[in-house]
């Protein structure tokens, strides 16, 4: 199951966490309201299934990720885990893609 999980460790300081088989697979960037989130979920929601949206990089440890990012300002919103291969990094963008337009909301 997938669930968007908006949470907050300090104020001022809200991000969301993607989570797919109740494991983080992309955390987001912070905001400063929890209405900039609840937002920005819907922007996910809308634009996930779009590969102009996700940026896939070889970190220079050798692991690889991927950002999700606004395109037109070039902005991330925010990044994966890193994983060992690029293969793994493009199996967890499909399950973003196909997954994060039905996961539900959870706030902690």
């Amino acid at each position: 199951m997938a669930v968007f999980v908006v949470f907050t460790s300090k104020p001022k300081d809200y991000r969301i966490l993607f989570k797919y088989n109740d494991k983080i697979e992309f955390s987001s960037k912070s905001f400063s309201t929890r209405v900039e989130c609840l937002q920005m979920i819907r922007l996910m929601r809308s634009k996930c299934h779009k590969d102009v949206f996700y940026k896939i990089k070889n970190l220079s440890c050798g692991s690889w990720c991927f950002e999700f990012v606004e395109p037109t300002r070039n902005d991330v919103i925010g990044c994966s885990k890193t994983y060992t291969d690029k293969i793994t990094v493009l199996n967890k963008i499909s399950h973003m893609k196909t997954k994060a337009q039905k996961a539900k909301l959870k706030s902690v």
